[in-house]
């Protein structure tokens, strides 16, 4: 079900297992791609804030039917959990700059 074959290969290339997925469309797109990739064994996390449903009904169920399938649902938070040390320099300003026009900070 994976939609782009390039992406796949490029995920694949990698060798990582774990996948962070985000996107419009909650119900489709992300819905779909975190599916094909639970299927081929991968740890998936979806980040619920970082996507956009049609409606917010339809966004829970789609959230709630990525958690049954086994991906774990991770909020904005998951950016400063990637920083991790907010010493580096060279990635520092562009991470303060996500938190501050989308984490209220």
């Amino acid at each position: 079900m994976w939609e782009d074959c390039a992406v796949r290969a490029a995920i694949l290339a990698t060798g990582r297992r774990k996948l962070i997925f985000s996107g419009p469309l909650t119900e489709g797109r992300v819905t779909f791609q975190m599916l094909s990739a639970r299927a081929e064994g991968y740890k998936v996390h979806v980040v619920a804030d970082a996507c956009g449903g049609l409606t917010p009904v339809s966004h829970d169920l789609s959230m709630r039917r990525m958690e049954a399938a086994g991906s774990r649902r991770r909020g904005i938070q998951v950016l400063p959990g990637l920083q991790h040390d907010w010493t580096p320099h060279e990635t520092y300003d562009g991470a303060r700059a996500i938190v501050e026009a989308h984490g209220g900070g």
